[in-house]
């Protein structure tokens, strides 16, 4: 008799952006190109069927917007969503780096599917979003409205 197992792909906590200092520029309907994603995505693995964001900063009590996109390989960019997001107090120590979680996020979603919120609601603890990938090839965020603090956004998957 022959089993029938699901095997989806998993992975740990990795940086996506680490050490922002500086506000990057959303893209526009017209700047939304392959040309224009940035060294810093993620490439989607095979098998990889839905993304999970957390952020972070140095400083306790900041906020920033957070823009998230998807592209394909030699194609096209979409914005998956835009999110406001505010440090809490509880903190961690990534590389030798004290941060704070994000603990409040307002989600503005553009993708064709919900995206999920969990722990959103300034509890001080950890909060994120995930997305089903869609099929697209690579994921990157872009990070402005900040004054103080060094950011960092983080992403799994399975």
């Amino acid at each position: 008799m022959r089993t029938h197992r699901l095997e989806t792909a998993h992975i740990g906590w990795m940086k996506l952006r680490t050490g922002v200092t500086g506000n990057d520029t959303a893209l526009t309907d017209s700047t939304k190109e392959y040309d224009n994603v940035p060294s810093h995505r993620y490439d989607v693995p095979p098998g990889l069927n839905s993304i999970e964001v957390r952020a972070l900063a140095s400083v306790t009590g900041v906020g920033c917007t957070i823009k998230i996109y998807a592209a394909r390989k030699l194609g096209d960019v979409a914005l998956v969503c835009s999110l406001a997001v505010t440090t809490g107090t509880q903190e961690t120590t990534i590389d030798g780096v004290t941060y704070y979680y994000v603990d409040t996020i307002v989600v503005t979603s553009s993708w064709m599917k919900d995206i999920k919120e969990a722990d959103i609601a300034g509890n001080d603890g950890m909060s994120r979003i995930g997305f089903d990938i869609l099929g697209y090839d690579e994921v990157f965020a872009l990070i402005s409205g900040y004054a103080s603090g060094t950011w960092r956004v983080d992403i799994t998957g399975f």
